[in-house]
């Protein structure tokens, strides 16, 4: 019996943009979080997200999260509000992108 099989799935733009949203949301909480150095929100929402961002094909946030994670935990609150504040700006702009894809631009 074979062990290995490759499958073939990509994810659709919907489900895309609904990954992004809650994410966006989440990081909006941990940005307040943050301020009461709640470190293991954050890491926790950040080994989510760089675990199923891949799944989503969104490389950029699973290399955030892998960071933000490592921030979170030696609570480095200066580099782990900076890298909050990275992963919103990488979810507008995944988000813009995948609108254009959206509306048939390319």
């Amino acid at each position: 019996m074979p062990t290995n099989f490759t499958v073939n799935y990509t994810v659709p733009n919907d489900l895309k943009m609904r990954y992004l949203a809650r994410k966006k949301d989440e990081i909006l909480r941990c940005l307040n979080q943050i301020e009461n150095r709640d470190y293991e929100s954050v890491r926790t929402l950040a080994h989510q997200m760089r675990g199923n961002a891949a799944n989503f094909d969104f490389s950029l946030l699973e290399q955030l999260g892998i960071l933000l994670e490592r921030a979170a935990t030696a609570e480095d609150f200066e580099q782990t509000k900076f890298l909050l504040e990275d992963v919103m700006q990488a979810i507008a702009g995944l988000s813009y992108r995948l609108s254009q894809l959206g509306s048939g631009e390319k």
